[in-house]
């Protein structure tokens, strides 16, 4: 099987990348609740009682829970979500909403991909739900984060990094490529490694990596391939839709949609379809 993790390199150039630039350190709280989650039964009163303890972002998860698409618009406690979804859904919405806030967002850059970001967590699920047996909380958190990486490079290196980033409408494969020739580090790499450091699924660590450059059928993880296939065609349709941009003059992108729909097993129609999911 092909090795689905950063090589070395590529891991050395992130970490010397973040070194002046760390991550957000992780709340107390939020590390509390990842601790019990680890158990191996936790105690679900500590669980809503730790989450419940921020009430701002205790509103955030509610936020989140009710607008994944689960089904559910009017969950009113972290206590009926957990009933009502489970604990490892609840559990990876709730680090998808401790992640969010903590992030940086000062840039009109940052809240761009922020608005699109949301976009894509919310149509993955639905995608998920129509075409797939992938988890809708996997599914929205890695939708969710798919490009954070991108956030952090734009705090850095915003006036450069802009341009270089817009080339993944054309260049959706080999962006990563571009980025590590143009900039010296890529996006993906740094998202893979900031996802692991807020302790997300290690799944949804690999597809915000692999987003790029790698194709489905060439992982034979199926979950991973899955899930991966998901979030690729929700971040091209709010790509297609939000820009107004041609995506498909661009042979990348020919070859991109291509093996997206074969993986899926949908065709134009159903493509079609999904695309008006957002308009």
């Amino acid at each position: 099987m092909r090795e689905l993790h950063p090589p070395e390199q590529e891991l050395r150039a992130a970490y010397t990348f973040i070194q002046n630039s760390p991550f957000p350190s992780i709340p107390d709280v939020v590390n509390k609740i990842a601790e019990e989650f680890s158990r191996p039964e936790p105690d679900l009163s500590r669980l809503i009682g730790l989450i419940n303890s921020d009430i701002a972002l205790a509103g955030l998860v509610l936020k989140s829970i009710n607008s994944a698409g689960y089904g559910y618009e009017n969950i009113e406690s972290v206590q009926q979500a957990v009933v009502l979804l489970g604990l490892n859904k609840v559990k990876n919405l709730v680090m998808a909403s401790y992640v969010r806030h903590y992030l940086p967002t000062r840039s009109l850059f940052a809240k761009r991909i922020w608005e699109d970001s949301t976009e894509v967590a919310n149509l993955a699920v639905r995608i998920a739900a129509e075409l797939f047996d992938v988890p809708l909380d996997e599914a929205y958190i890695a939708g969710l984060m798919l490009d954070c990486g991108a956030i952090f490079v734009a705090e850095r290196m915003l006036e450069k990094y802009d341009a270089v980033y817009q080339m993944r409408y054309e260049r959706p494969i080999s962006i990563n490529r571009i980025e590590d020739y143009r900039i010296g580090v890529n996006h993906s790499a740094i998202g893979y490694l900031f996802a692991r450091h807020w302790r997300l699924p290690e799944r949804v660590c690999l597809a915000i990596y692999l987003h790029h450059g790698t194709s489905c059928e060439k992982i034979d993880d199926a979950p991973l391939r899955s899930l991966l296939a998901v979030v690729k065609l929700a971040d091209y349709l709010v790509m297609k839709v939000h820009t107004g941009i041609e995506l498909d003059h661009s042979m990348e992108q020919i070859q991109h949609i291509a093996r997206l729909k074969g993986e899926l097993m949908i065709d134009s129609n159903e493509l079609a379809h999904l695309e008006q999911m957002l308009n």
